[in-house]
């Protein structure tokens, strides 16, 4: 019998006023979920929260009956409809959007990872710091087509110019992948809050510690 164990944390950080993150903590669903929201005033908050209400409400309803990757990527399609949807019925909220990353415990030792934007998953697995997950950005595609070296991402003006976001649009493309885990791994959800200032090798290091969720969270942040 595999034991999870997860917990999740948020900072607004020391630039803005508002916190424009979601977390979605369902140990019952087996789901896990990070959002980090855009868009002008508070717009940004607006579209995390209505992302993540949408997600519970399809895995809890609609998506019962899916195989575990349809059902992660029914979450996000509704979730991106909720959003364009509220954000074209009222002009202040307007443009509004926001990214996502989930991950759905399946009963054989698997997880399902989803996402939508640059908001991003890792597995630690002995000591080592895997991404999972490609960043939605202009600058990710454009190093992938080799228009771009990676050793120019930092200083590029687009660098979080996202491609991909819920609530562009009525529909999203999303990735969908599978992870076998084994006993002792941990994943991590996280947006550019984390990963676009801490380096790999921090992140590395304070998964390795070993400390339990709660106390990880804090320390990553």
């Amino acid at each position: 019998v595999s034991t999870v164990r997860a917990a999740g944390d948020t900072s607004v950080g020391s630039v803005r006023t508002a916190n424009e993150d979601a977390l979605l903590l369902e140990p019952g669903l087996g789901l896990y979920a990070v959002f980090d929201g855009m868009g002008g005033a508070q717009a940004g908050d607006v579209a995390a929260q209505t992302a993540r209400d949408a997600v519970v409400e399809f895995v809890r309803g609609r998506g019962k009956g899916l195989a575990p990757g349809p059902r992660l990527d029914g979450a996000l399609q509704a979730a991106c409809a909720a959003v364009y949807g509220l954000g074209q019925r009222d002009r202040s909220l307007r443009g509004m959007g926001t990214t996502a990353v989930l991950a759905l415990m399946v009963d054989d030792g698997r997880a399902m990872v989803a996402h939508v934007g640059d908001s991003r998953a890792y597995l630690w697995r002995d000591g080592r710091l895997m991404a999972l997950t490609h960043d939605h950005t202009i600058v990710a595609e454009l190093v992938a087509r080799g228009a771009l070296g990676p050793e120019e991402v930092d200083d590029h003006p687009y660098r979080s110019v996202l491609s991909r976001n819920l609530g562009a649009a009525a529909a999203c493309k999303v990735d969908v992948l599978e992870v076998a885990l084994a006993a002792g791994d941990r994943l991590l959800l996280c947006t550019d809050g984390l990963h676009g200032y801490a380096s790999n090798e921090a992140i590395q290091q304070l998964l390795s510690a070993g400390d339990e969720p709660v106390a990880t969270s804090r320390e990553l942040i």
